[in-house]
């Protein structure tokens, strides 16, 4: 069995002031530089690559200039097939009950890019933060399958309760 370390790098800009709304489009294309596919740009210390060795998740949160938004990291060592792995990240309906306060992963769209494995996800995504308080957005997930990477930004042709976001598996 094939150990892969897999990074979550995920970016969020700040929250929108009023609920999403689906049918309009998002009131900009993106604020947030969107991830490369390929390797994350990580460098570990001694002492997280020891606590990967040990089975732990390494986090990490840092806030932008603005003090509004942030970037947060996670770092997990998965022991299992990577094409097992990859089955359950591109599974984005599964991802309810997997992902804490989400309600709600629906995929709306699917579509292989070119004959590599490549594929173009999209998402709803309804995270519930507390009773009667939850964010609502749609996510475009462009997976490639010979860098080995899932890179995703808004759905920006859908209002979203976030102003941005961006991410990297």
């Amino acid at each position: 069995m094939m150990q892969l370390t897999i990074a979550l790098v995920a970016a969020v800009f700040a929250v929108a002031a009023e609920a999403a709304q689906p049918g309009v489009p998002h009131p900009h294309r993106g604020k947030l530089k969107p991830f490369v596919p390929g390797p994350p740009a990580l460098k570990l210390s001694a002492s997280d690559q020891a606590k990967l060795d040990a089975g732990e998740m390494i986090t990490l949160q840092t806030k932008d200039a603005s003090g509004v938004g942030g970037r947060a990291t996670a770092v997990q060592a998965v022991h299992a097939p990577p094409k097992y792995i990859w089955k359950q990240l591109l599974d984005l309906d599964s991802y309810v009950g997997k992902v804490d306060k989400l309600s709600v992963c629906k995929t709306y769209y699917d579509q292989k890019e070119g004959i590599d494995g490549s594929r173009r996800i999209k998402a709803k995504f309804l995270v519930k933060a507390a009773p009667g308080f939850g964010f609502e957005y749609y996510c475009d997930h462009h997976y490639s399958a010979p860098k080995k990477s899932l890179t995703w930004t808004l759905d920006y042709d859908r209002d979203n309760d976030f102003d941005d976001v961006c991410g990297h598996w």
